[in-house]
């Protein structure tokens, strides 16, 4: 269309029919588009000479009309030849950018998968050893050490994920998602953790929510946790005595719908008005020698405003100079207003998964891939006290050939080995699954990797679960039994097994007993019922039965009837499972 337009306008101007010439622009444009201006102007002149040969056995009534018109086509020819060659070169250059960007960012991808795993991999001994070794310190000085060994190196692991954070924001890797949550537990866990820190110091910090903030919310909790982490933890370090108050609420301002601002206040040391909008930008500090004294990267702020404003919303702070500082997060979260009937898991650390563990008929046979010595220490730690046989592999070759000669029950697989890595194990293992005929085997991914990238990656080669390092005994121990809870079931303890019977019982009356509450709105009562059976239940070996304790537990303290009735349809049915695996 363009290129009969540029014709026409030429033959109106020049009274030439330089349109009759519209077949020559062809081969014209096809050697300047794949080969370059050079070939089009070449084949520019013949076809120029092919017409003009043509014309001059033509008469006409001026001798040089001829050439006038073979000049006014040459001209054309030479021009659309201008036009897509260095349109070629343009589009060619654009694509080797778009090439060297995408090299570029997976190399970045690649060092901060690396960089993350060769950090975190010692940092999992230090961590984990520390917890390790307290118990068997039998002085106040020994268990002190190790208490300031684990406490920095969670410090040192907060500050590598900081720059790994940064540096995922920066290559564009940092990924936010929209899933529904329960907020008021996210905020009371995080004040509860938060509040020991603040009690080593002498400090109260005290949590407010409104009663119209909605219980359950739909937004990136993570992100969330993240920020509001980061806001409480400096109030704590920059406050020497008083207070640090939370407050959740609806935004004041009603700037959109849906809008829930969280605010922090403290009593510490507060920041200069000059200085409120330096101490968002990177490795920015309100004052140097404040870094020095208390530690940090100048990262933390920075990070949460871009995790704000990825979310959707903003973070803004007013302060001055010895009067405390108060930080306002406002972050866009739509109420979640179906019914919850689903009995949402603890977390692990609530639970003491050992009892379960060891109610199978036989040890559970477990391979190990790990070349770290100190990683292969921890985990055997971690499963003292459990019934089970383990096998060592130091590479993904020695794995492979102990799973091909003998039945295991689990792989607990690292993901970075020497001679074959995990990824190429996992693959190899399930293609002789697949050759033989066999049931595929629980695989969980140990890996030192922090990014969600390979998190989905160890899941895509056949991985069934995924774990990050530094490992916990808690979630290990949850992972297993949540992978083996199908193998055969032995007897219990035999000094609780006949108190079973009257234990399923109880659950039985208390399970009437919140039905009762819940109908009157006693919601103090199922709250009570519900923390006694989250208590006990894992003690007689059954982990599930604490786990919807614990929901029912949650759902009282919203004091949301109808999310109550659900959680307790839910521990109804897990209780009959129960009663007729019994």
């Amino acid at each position: 269309m363009g290129l009969a337009v540029l014709v026409g306008i030429i033959d109106y101007l020049t009274g030439v029919q330089v349109s009759f010439s519209v077949f020559y622009t062809i081969p014209v444009s096809m050697m300047a588009w794949y080969i370059g201006l050079r070939y089009g102007a070449f084949v520019s002149i013949l076809c120029t000479l092919e017409w003009l040969a043509a014309d001059l056995q033509d008469t006409y009534t001026h001798p040089f009309t001829p050439y006038w018109n073979a000049l006014m086509r040459l001209t054309v020819f030479l021009l659309i030849a201008l036009i897509l060659s260095k349109l070629r070169v343009t589009v060619e250059r654009e694509r080797k950018a778009q090439q060297a960007a995408l090299l570029a960012s997976r190399v970045k991808s690649e060092f901060l998968a690396n960089m993350s795993h060769e950090i975190r991999t010692p940092m999992n001994a230090v961590i984990a050893m520390s917890d390790l070794v307290a118990p068997l310190l039998t002085t106040p000085d020994g268990r002190k050490y190790a208490e300031i060994l684990k406490t920095e190196g969670e410090h040192l692991l907060r500050i590598i994920n900081d720059i790994l954070d940064l540096s995922k924001v920066e290559a564009g890797m940092f990924e936010f998602e929209k899933k529904d949550f329960d907020l008021l537990r996210l905020v009371d866990r995080l004040v509860s953790a938060q509040s020991v820190r603040a009690a080593e110091k002498g400090l109260t910090l005290a949590c407010a929510i409104d009663p119209d903030v909605p219980p359950r919310v739909i937004g990136d909790a993570d992100c969330l946790r993240r920020v509001l982490l980061n806001i409480i933890g400096n109030s704590i370090k920059f406050t020497e005595r008083g207070e640090i108050r939370v407050r959740v609420e609806r935004d004041p301002n009603r700037s959109a719908p849906g809008q829930i601002r969280f605010s922090v206040s403290d009593t510490g040391i507060g920041i200069s008005p000059e200085k409120l909008d330096v101490i968002f930008e990177r490795f920015a500090t309100a004052d140097p020698s404040l870094t020095r004294q208390h530690g940090g990267t100048g990262l933390g702020l920075h990070i949460s405003r871009i995790l704000a404003q990825g979310m959707g919303g903003r973070i803004a702070a007013k302060s001055a100079t010895g009067r405390g500082s108060t930080f306002h997060v406002t972050i866009p979260l739509e109420a979640h207003t179906r019914p919850v009937v689903k009995v949402s898991e603890p977390p692990p650390e609530d639970i003491d998964w050992a009892p379960a563990l060891n109610r199978g008929a036989r040890p559970i046979r477990i391979l190990l891939a790990e070349d770290i010595k100190s990683n292969r220490v921890v985990v055997e730690a971690y499963l003292k006290g459990i019934t089970h046989e383990m096998d060592i592999a130091e590479d993904g070759r020695e794995a492979l050939a102990k799973f091909q000669s003998r039945a295991y029950d689990l792989v607990l697989m690292d993901v970075q080995m020497p001679v074959m890595d995990g990824y190429t194990a996992v693959r190899e293992i399930r293609e002789w699954e697949r050759r033989n005929g066999s049931t595929p085997t629980p695989i969980v991914a140990l890996t030192a990797h922090a990014l969600k990238e390979e998190a989905e990656r160890s899941l895509a080669v056949g991985c069934d679960a995924h774990l990050t390092k530094p490992l916990t005994r808690p979630t290990l121990l949850k992972c297993i039994h949540d992978l083996t809870r199908s193998l055969p079931q032995g007897r219990v303890d035999p000094a609780l097994e006949h108190l079973i019977p009257q234990f399923l019982a109880d659950m039985r009356e208390h399970l009437k007993e919140m039905e009762e509450a819940v109908a009157r709105n006693d919601f103090e009562t199922v709250r009570r019922l519900g923390h006694g059976i989250k208590g006990c239940g894992g003690s007689y070996g059954f982990p599930e039965l604490s786990a919807g304790g614990r929901a029912i537990e949650e759902g009282a303290k919203n004091k949301n009837a109808e999310e109550v009735r659900a959680r307790l349809r839910e521990f109804t049915n897990c209780l009959q499972a129960v009663e007729v695996r019994r």
